[in-house]
């Protein structure tokens, strides 16, 4: 990816000036030319949206190979493959062409984010607001017993219990599961007068577009181009003389909205898989499941009420279940692999270290998931989650370390100050 190869290329030239007789390679005005397009670079990519990237592929391509190019330059002059005389001549050839790729991908990347929001922002929400849940996962309500009894008391209780929680946990891990199997209980749809459940999603990374969302979810519709004091003062007025319970599912954006506290009973729930880094009480985490509940799941997905399994199957099921190591929807997905296989390919499969492998284009509900997952990751933190594959699987490393070897690496550019609070901020978006 584009920030990478600019970081590194960041690093190499860090490493040609530290040497006294490099410096005469370039001149102070080229220096600070190239240092400034990469910072330039580095902090624009870092604020934008990460999704959105994905939309500027071809434009990304060109910007790795510029950077490349330059950087294997560099690379071979500080492996005396060059002398200093043809390297003077292929960097000032190279160095030109560097500038005008990051411009134009950066130029690229705002055009499509502001394009984006401006849709978002007239769009008549239609692809929110005729979100659906997978009914056959109602049916696959295994170990969630205790979080339900839980949600349910805060939704239910007397007004002195948080007046928003918020449900967390990783990919798949069933949040949407429990709070729609309390969203749906009789007692709290008798118990309040407005019901509204809302899917967010990753392109609604403004507090801003999630108010208009619920606004005209609503059925309000502000008048265009206002600013975010004015869609509060709407969102309080629409909400509140009602007992309403808000779901807010899929959020990515940290909010900056206010939701009226009637103070007569009225719920919010948020649904995010960006956990929290600290503990906080309004906070619902959802766990994984234990052993005995994840053969159950995987039971349940693999038969049909009137197939049996003998001894020696459920054997092999088990080991198979805790192989996916408690994650509901990796269980799902193996028990739908499984479903009307031989008794030599269960065994066959109990004997590999992963059950699924997941895969960016096997199409599957977890996989896609998964990949978005990975893309809403900020472009720094990218770097981090892919350098954690040089670890073997259940590989045990303190934070510390870790954090050690990606700063070492340059993956991390802590400034003192603020070294703490970064290092927090990260590891609740990739370790938590």
């Amino acid at each position: 990816m584009a920030y990478a190869a600019v970081l590194s290329l960041k690093q190499t030239m860090d490493l040609l000036l530290s040497i006294p007789k490099s410096k005469e390679l370039l001149s102070h005005s080229e220096t600070t030319f190239i240092y400034d397009a990469m910072n330039s670079f580095l902090k624009t990519i870092e604020d934008l949206p990460s999704i959105k990237i994905v939309d500027a592929a071809a434009s990304e391509r060109r910007v790795i190979d510029a950077v490349q190019n330059l950087e294997h330059l560099i690379d071979s002059h500080l492996s005396d493959l060059y002398d200093q005389t043809s390297f003077t001549s292929l960097l000032s050839q190279q160095l030109p062409k560097v500038n005008p790729e990051l411009t134009s991908f950066v130029t690229t990347l705002l055009k499509i984010t502001d394009d984006q929001r401006q849709q978002i922002r007239y769009s008549n929400f239609s692809s929110s607001s005729d979100y659906t849940f997978v009914g056959e996962q109602q049916n696959l309500l295994v170990g969630l017993d205790d979080q339900i009894k839980s949600l349910k008391e805060r939704m239910l209780h007397p007004i002195s219990l948080p007046f928003v929680t918020s449900v967390e946990g990783m990919t798949g891990i069933g949040k949407t599961t429990l709070v729609k199997q309390v969203y749906d209980d009789p007692l709290v749809i008798e118990k309040f007068e407005t019901r509204l459940y809302v899917h967010i999603g990753p392109r609604y990374d403004r507090s801003e577009d999630i108010v208009l969302l619920v606004l005209n979810r609503l059925g309000v519709v502000p008048s265009n181009n206002v600013g975010m004091d004015y869609l509060n003062r709407q969102l309080s007025e629409a909400l509140y003389s009602k007992k309403y319970l808000l779901v807010l599912d899929n959020v990515w954006a940290h909010a900056g909205f206010r939701l009226p506290d009637n103070r007569n009973g009225s719920r919010v729930i948020m649904i995010s898989q960006i956990q929290s880094s600290y503990y906080r009480p309004d906070v619902m985490l959802v766990p994984f499941l234990k052993d005995d509940d994840s053969w159950k799941l995987l039971y349940q997905t693999a038969f049909t009420s009137a197939e049996e399994c003998s001894r020696e199957l459920e054997k092999i099921g088990k080991k198979i279940a805790r192989s996916c190591e408690g994650l509901p929807a990796a269980i799902i997905q193996v028990g739908e692999n499984l479903r009307g296989r031989s008794f030599q390919e269960w065994k066959t499969l109990s004997e590999k270290e992963d059950p699924l492998v997941i895969t960016r284009d096997d199409h599957t509900p977890l996989s896609k998931a998964l990949y978005l997952s990975y893309m809403m990751l900020p472009q720094n933190l990218k770097i981090c989650f892919l350098y954690m594959g040089v670890f073997p699987k259940h590989y045990g490393i303190s934070r510390s370390k870790l954090t050690k070897l990606w700063v070492s690496e340059g993956l991390l550019d802590v400034r003192v100050g603020d070294q703490q609070a970064n290092l927090w901020l990260w590891f609740s978006y990739l370790l938590l």
